[in-house]
């Protein structure tokens, strides 16, 4: 098996599969409608429509985003020329897929295309990866309340009052691993907390004020 620069992750082999075997009309329309995205949209806004014009369904249209998507991050690593990059990414491709069906000087011009032509789109996903660059990612968080009774310190069998007692869950992504810690807290803690939320708003309010002044785009991602 001949040697090549890259490896195509297996999650992204159907979907340069997905884009092969559509017709060159059908790849022009999908690689356009990515390319009219404005900064801070995603592809999912238009995955609907799109699945619907170019005849498949919405989970193959976004196979086909994802492979894409991951073309961009690739390139964005490399400073290899991108006609070169283009028919590289081509020839891992039919290596690992076995494919070499496929018109492969349309589809690297394609690709060129694409990937000349999606600043919006590559800008959005910069900023969405920048905003997620950190060893810990917060999943889901949640305060779980309970009620606690109080027995008395003789048979234990009376019930002399209770507590409120309360958890905060964290669910949070570490490596690619998903992880849970709980802490015990109280409600003056809670009551710290709200405290500290709301000046983390404010504080972003105040941004995105002077940001409306400046020439700096603020993305809402």
């Amino acid at each position: 098996m001949a040697a090549t620069l890259y490896k195509i992750p297996e999650r992204h082999i159907d979907g340069f599969k997905l884009l092969i075997d559509l017709p060159e009309d059908k790849r022009k329309i999908l690689v356009e409608s990515i390319q009219k995205l404005q900064i801070g949209e995603y592809a999912d806004k238009i995955l609907k429509d799109l699945s619907t014009r170019i005849g498949i369904s919405e989970q193959n249209s976004n196979q086909i985003i994802d492979a894409l998507t991951g073309l961009l991050f690739v390139k964005e690593e490399t400073s290899e020329k991108l006609e070169e990059f283009t028919k590289d990414i081509l020839e891992a491709y039919s290596i690992q897929s076995k494919n070499r069906n496929f018109d492969e000087k349309k589809l690297s011009l394609l690709l060129v295309n694409f990937i000349r032509s999606s600043k919006n789109f590559k800008t959005t996903l910069k900023a969405n990866h920048l905003r997620y660059e950190r060893e810990k990612i917060l999943t889901r968080s949640r305060i779980l309340t309970d009620i606690r009774p109080v027995f008395d310190d003789n048979d234990g069998q009376i019930v002399q009052g209770s507590v409120i007692i309360h958890n905060l869950s964290l669910d949070f992504s570490e490596n690619g691993k998903t992880k849970k810690l709980f802490f015990a807290i109280d409600s003056d803690d809670i009551r710290e907390f709200q405290k500290i939320l709301q000046r983390a708003l404010d504080k972003e309010t105040s941004i995105r004020d002077s940001l409306k002044n400046s020439s700096l785009k603020n993305l809402e991602l």
